[in-house]
């Protein structure tokens, strides 16, 4: 689901750019302009694209937890993980050779 949507978006913005491309500003409602139309475009593409990777590490915590008892600190892990960037990275380096397998 999360990829069609991030496509559809992204078409959308090489929809807008064909249509717009070597003309005037238009006047949009609520003074919108193309270039901030396209910056939402591109946030919810981004938002769209992360929807089944923070599924999947959810997925990934119940697998983790279910194979054998595990500490809490792992659960914050986990938890850190689907929240922000750094999180993610510190997952891999965590769960020594957990994702290998």
């Amino acid at each position: 689901m999360g990829t069609a949507n991030d496509n559809s978006f992204y078409a959308a913005m090489v929809i807008i750019l064909y249509v717009f491309d070597g003309k005037e500003q238009p006047d949009l409602i609520l003074g919108l302009t193309i270039n901030s139309t396209l910056q939402y475009l591109t946030s919810f593409a981004k938002l769209a694209f992360l929807v089944p990777i923070l599924e999947g590490l959810g997925q990934l915590k119940w697998l983790w937890f279910t194979s054998k008892p595990r500490s809490l600190l792992d659960f914050q892990l986990y938890d850190e993980a689907t929240r922000g960037g750094w999180g993610i990275v510190k997952l891999p380096f965590k769960l020594k050779g957990f994702l290998q397998s």
